[in-house]
C-alpha cells in the first residue's frame, strides 16, 4: 500500500469512526463530512459513482422492503440483494438519501429498525447495525479496487467513469448562484482569517476556492474536474475547522455543489 493510500484510508477510518460514534445531534453534520471526503477524493469518487452507483434502482426496492411492514412500529424487512455489491451500492444511497435529506433517521428507524423512542439509542442501531458493518464492506470493496487499478490514482481514459461526465451549467439557476456564493463566502472567509495557522496553506486554499469560482464561469463542467479542484479541499476544511465559521462555509459549499452537480 502507497504512502498516498494509507494516508486516504487513515483518514477513511477516522470520519467513519465519528459518524458512528455521533449522538443523534451531530450524526448528519458527521455523515455530510463522510460523503464530502467520499465525492472529494477522485480514486474514491470514480469508484462509488462508476461501480457503486444505486441511483436508479433504490426507490424501487425501499418501496418493496415498505410493503413488508406489518402493524407495529420497525416490522418492516430490508430484503437486501443476493450480490454483495448490490447490497453494498443500495446501503450507500441509503446514507445519501439521509445526507439529502430525502428521508430521515427517524422515520427509516420507525420503519424497520425502532427499539425504543430515544433518538440517541436509534443513531446508535442504525450505525452499528447498518453503518459500520457497511463502511467495513467498503473499505475492503475500495482496497481491492485501487489494487487491481492499473495506477491506484489515475484511471485510464478510454474507461471515462461516470464522474468524468459533463455538466451544463445554466447560470441562473438558483442552486448555480448559491454554490457560487458558497465557495466565494469560503474564500472570503479565509483571507478574514488571520488567525489561520498556517498562512502558505492559507493562501493555496484561497486560491483553490478562486480557480473553482473561475471553473464555474464556464457553460459546462467535467464532475471529476470539480471534485479534485474543490471537494478535497472543502472536506479537509470541513474536518479541520469543525464548529467554526470556515467549517460551517465549507459544509455547505459542498453541499451546495453537489445539489448543483447531482451528485
Amino acid at each position: 500500500m502507497t504512502d498516498d493510500v494509507r494516508e486516504l484510508f487513515e483518514e477513511f477510518d477516522a470520519l467513519n469512526a465519528n459518524v458512528w460514534e455521533s449522538r443523534y445531534q451531530f450524526f448528519l453534520l458527521n455523515l455530510r463530512r463522510w460523503f464530502a471526503f467520499l465525492d472529494g477524493n477522485p480514486p474514491i469518487a470514480r469508484i462509488v459513482l462508476q461501480q457503486l452507483n444505486a441511483e436508479l434502482e433504490f426507490d424501487g426496492w425501499y418501496e418493496r422492503c415498505l410493503e413488508t411492514m406489518g402493524g407495529m412500529v420497525g416490522s418492516g424487512t430490508l430484503h437486501w440483494p443476493d450480490d454483495p455489491r448490490q447490497t453494498l451500492a443500495l446501503q450507500l444511497m441509503l446514507f445519501r438519501k439521509f445526507d439529502r435529506k430525502d428521508m430521515t433517521p427517524y422515520d427509516f428507524c420507525s420503519h424497520f429498525l425502532y427499539s425504543e423512542n430515544d433518538y440517541d439509542v436509534m443513531i446508535h442501531d442504525l450505525s452499528t447495525q447498518l453503518f459500520r458493518p457497511m463502511v467495513g464492506d467498503l473499505r475492503r470493496y475500495l482496497q481491492r479496487a485501487l489494487r487491481e487499478a492499473p495506477r491506484p490514482f489515475e484511471f485510464e481514459a478510454d474507461t471515462a467513469p461516470a464522474s468524468d461526465r459533463v455538466v451544463r451549467l445554466d447560470h441562473n439557476s438558483a442552486e448555480y448562484i448559491e454554490a457560487v456564493d458558497a465557495v466565494q463566502k469560503v474564500e472570503e472567509a479565509l483571507e478574514q482569517a488571520n488567525d489561520y495557522p498556517d498562512q502558505e496553506d492559507r493562501e493555496q486554499r484561497i486560491a483553490e476556492m478562486s480557480a473553482g469560482r473561475r471553473l464555474f464561469m464556464a457553460v459546462r463542467v467535467r464532475v471529476d474536474v470539480v471534485v479534485g479542484l474543490l471537494g478535497r479541499g472543502l472536506a479537509w476544511l470541513a474536518t479541520q475547522f469543525a464548529g467554526q465559521i470556515i467549517g460551517k462555509l465549507a459544509d455547505l459549499a459542498w453541499a451546495a455543489i453537489r445539489v448543483l452537480l447531482n451528485l
